[in-house]
């Protein structure tokens, strides 16, 4: 082996070290493109390539670090040595408001299934689309369209109850005035 194999040699370990975390089959892929674009490249010469011309088309691919970086798809910066990067884990601070969040959806849907009054079926609802507004919050850092549209059906299923009650007082006491429910006992 001479000086410019070595070097292309090195440089392709450096990036398959780096490329540890992908799978095998991406891996040689595209340390197989990186091959081909140095063989191309130093065949372009039209003679055999000297160290630094190698160092050339080396230092022009860019740092074994920015192409595994690439080639991953990620911007997040690789490990120094180029062992293979942490999987995600899944105690991430938005995991636990998400899962909350599911159960609360749930739970609404299940008071809209099992109850049979309207009133309940609404609260079933709100508590439904309060689950959403928790996880769309955790999952996306912020107050996306859809939290923002959740708001507005908060409010309208709210005017919605408040509707209700108004006509079961008016049908029951013939009034809206809230000066008959003192008569109210049990």
């Amino acid at each position: 082996m001479n000086d410019t194999t070595d070097a292309i040699t090195t440089y392709l370990d450096d990036l398959g070290r780096m490329l540890a975390h992908l799978d095998p089959a991406e891996r040689a892929d595209v340390l197989g493109g990186v091959r081909e674009h140095v063989d191309a490249s130093l065949a372009e010469l039209g003679h055999a390539p000297s160290d630094q011309e190698v160092a050339a088309v080396l230092a022009s691919l860019g740092a074994p670090e920015d192409v595994a970086r690439v080639a991953s798809g990620s911007p997040r910066v690789l490990p120094p040595d180029g062992g293979a990067a942490p999987r995600p884990s899944l105690t991430a601070a938005w995991v636990a408001p998400v899962v909350f969040a599911l159960a609360i959806v749930l739970i609404g849907l299940f008071t809209m299934i099992a109850r049979q009054k309207a009133v309940t079926q609404l609260v079933g609802f709100l508590v439904l689309e309060n689950g959403l507004f928790l996880g769309a919050t955790a999952a996306t850092h912020g107050m996306p369209l859809i939290v923002e549209l959740g708001v507005f059906f908060d409010v309208l299923i709210a005017t919605l109850i408040a509707g209700i009650y108004t006509n079961r007082l008016q049908d029951a006491f013939d009034s809206i005035d809230t000066s008959h429910l003192t008569v109210l006992k049990e």
